[in-house]
């Protein structure tokens, strides 16, 4: 199984679970994935995929120090739990 169908089972996992932010952050994901596909005008391969999801993990962790120097807890927390 490659990353998208297992990115694809994760999703239908938290949308079973009812887990809003795991979801949210995985449907961006996919939404990242599609958006180089249709740039590439080709399906991606696993290496690429996984670029993907490091500048994407990347974001948030600089996210996550803006909200720590502003005293955001709450974004602090959803940006964690969507790195998770």
């Amino acid at each position: 199984m490659g990353l998208k169908e297992q990115i694809l089972n994760d999703m239908k996992t938290y949308m079973k679970n009812k887990d809003s932010v795991a979801l949210g952050a995985i449907r961006m994901l996919n939404a990242e994935i599609k958006n180089a596909e249709i740039e590439k005008k080709r399906e991606l391969k696993d290496e690429e995929i996984v670029n993907i999801i490091s500048s994407a993990i990347k974001k948030r962790r600089e996210s996550i120090t803006f909200y720590q120097k502003g005293g955001r807890k709450d974004l602090l927390d959803k940006e964690e739990h969507e790195i998770k």
